[in-house]
């Protein structure tokens, strides 16, 4: 969780969100499935939600993984396929959620690992080693309001905040667009509402541009950490914006999976 992902040949870039279970359809011998959650705006722009699916993931981005040529000593793109890791089964883009559902088709995850962070971070952050996210655990916004938390983006890496306000909405302009998505060839505005916000420590910024679709986690005893959310973007002043994760999963367990009705999205657990 937290790494780099986009799709192929194109820079556009966000963050591996929570790791998820997939039960697809209403049968019981369908085998459940592996996938992460992030933000659908990665993908496509309103009302263009299944144009995309079936799309590929490649972890990590184009824009984000840089090689260097021996032979020329230049830095290129390597977009060889053993960067795709997934593919997009379902997504909701609307005035309640920017959230796409990618199931994992390579390099599934074992544990429910973070992107490595400097120690210094993690000091900051009043942990005083490694955290996991096994547990699959969620918690309440009540739960969280004033209360510290912690997110996993692939470009601030790990952060410490507080989750300031909640029941707000935002508006995405298409003016914030800079050019035509490269899948949906769409530039468009949205209204999202019910959204919460975090606010930095110091100087630094809880997330920036790449981090959305990270996690967002209730520091807890023990340094448990209740899954409360998802990054979408943040405001001019500065302020991570965020959905609640429970409906996020609410609005993703609505959608089709490959034909199937009766889709059901739960955080994935691991054994410790």
């Amino acid at each position: 969780m937290g790494c780099s992902i986009g799709f192929p040949n194109n820079d556009y870039a966000a963050t591996i969100g929570p790791f998820v279970e997939i039960e697809p359809g209403s049968d019981e011998t369908k085998k459940k499935e592996t996938g992460f959650i992030t933000a659908c705006h990665l993908f496509n722009t309103p009302k263009n939600e299944q144009s995309v699916i079936g799309t590929q993931v490649v972890q990590p981005s184009d824009g984000d993984e840089p090689v260097v040529d021996v032979s020329t000593g230049r830095f290129e793109l390597d977009i060889s396929n053993d960067r795709v890791c997934g593919e997009v089964v379902a997504c909701t883009y609307n005035e309640e959620t920017d959230a796409a559902l990618v199931k994992i088709t390579k390099r599934s995850p074992h544990e429910g690992a973070f992107i490595t962070c400097q120690c210094q971070d993690l000091k900051d952050a009043g942990f005083s080693g490694t955290i996991e996210y096994n547990d699959g655990s969620v918690s309440s916004l009540e739960a969280a309001y004033r209360r510290n938390v912690v997110k996993f983006g692939k470009t601030t890496k790990l952060t410490l905040g507080l989750c300031c306000f909640e029941g707000m909405a935002i508006r995405i302009s298409s003016d914030s667009i800079s050019k035509t998505h490269p899948l949906t060839r769409e530039r468009s505005s949205i209204v999202i509402n019910n959204l919460f916000f975090i606010g930095g420590f110091g100087n630094k910024s809880f997330s920036d541009d790449g981090d959305s679709g990270a996690g967002v986690f209730l520091v807890g005893e023990n340094n448990r950490l209740p899954c409360i959310g998802m990054v979408i973007g943040k405001t001019a002043d500065g302020y991570c914006i965020a959905i609640p994760i429970q409906k996020i999963f609410d609005r993703l367990s609505g959608t089709n999976y490959t034909n199937l009705d009766n889709l059901k999205v739960t955080m994935k657990t691991f054994d410790d």
